[in-house]
């Protein structure tokens, strides 16, 4: 007997078995804080991050973090330069080093790598609890928050991979010009999506890049990032319910790119369409 489909709005997160999840990022930017005082507080953060599990170690700011930080927020060339080569951030190594816990001066971040599974509200509450550690200091204030959530899957056809993702919400114009037009060869396909929801800023980055495997056999990388945040203008906020909103903003988003059939899949943890690219959840 065939189980009946349920609507993809209907499916509620903790029901979900799988995800897409490459990578997922919590952070938090804040001014006000000084080097010494990072140090200072390093003692109560040990409280939180136990030595048993994660290793710290001192280091210089990546380049990478540096340009997303300047996206975040407008610096000059020459800020940037001396923030690479002056300052210097601590971080913290799950065993795995699949967890990722950075403390800055500008910054508080959290990164999820999705080799393995992750429990997301216990990093939400992870860094909330080393925010309210930071909070105790004179001028410490937010700036603003964000979720961040990378997915992608591989498929071996762009029938599969849209068979994954709802088509329209691409708008990858050579899928749907083949029906019309013979000797379409499709290539790759990229677009951008910025808006607004109530007070929250959205970011939607998607492509669609053909490729190979190492048989020579096609593949087809379906990449979907998902930027929401929530800037804070004179205003206390609490960090849990904040991010506990990103994420339901964040996960409406996700379920209005991916097909109904699609959802179920995901809701029973299962699927044939991907080839790689389906976590379990833990």
């Amino acid at each position: 007997m065939s189980v009946s489909k349920r609507k993809k709005q209907d499916i509620l997160p903790d029901e979900i078995k799988a995800n897409l999840y490459d990578k997922i990022e919590l952070i938090v930017d804040f001014h006000g804080i000084t080097w010494l005082e990072v140090e200072k507080v390093q003692e109560k953060i040990k409280g939180i991050l136990s030595p048993d599990i994660y290793g710290r170690c001192e280091e210089e700011f990546k380049e990478q973090e540096l340009r997303d930080y300047k996206e975040r927020h407008p610096i000059s060339e020459a800020s940037l330069r001396r923030y690479k080569n002056t300052e210097t951030v601590i971080r913290y190594y799950s065993k795995d080093e699949t967890e990722i816990v950075t403390i800055s001066k500008l910054f508080l971040g959290i990164t999820l790598n999705y080799e393995v599974a992750h429990k997301l509200q216990e990093n939400i509450s992870l860094i909330t609890k080393i925010v309210k550690i930071f909070a105790e200091e004179e001028y410490f204030e937010i700036e603003d928050v964000y979720l961040i959530k990378r997915d992608s899957i591989y498929c071996q056809s762009l029938y599969r991979l849209y068979q994954c993702y709802e088509k329209e919400m691409f708008a990858d114009a050579s899928y749907l010009l083949q029906k019309s037009m013979k000797g379409i060869v499709s290539g790759s396909t990229s677009i951008c999506n910025r808006l607004k929801y109530q007070d929250y800023d959205i970011s939607i980055v998607k492509s669609v890049v053909k490729g190979y495997t190492s048989s020579d056999e096609e593949i087809y990388e379906g990449k979907m990032d998902t930027i929401v945040s929530y800037e804070v203008i004179g205003e206390e906020i609490n960090i849990k319910e904040t991010l506990m909103e990103l994420n339901n903003i964040s996960y409406k988003i996700f379920m209005s790119h991916i097909t109904n059939n699609f959802a179920n899949e995901l809701l029973l943890g299962k699927t044939n369409k991907v080839k790689n690219g389906v976590n379990l959840n833990e």
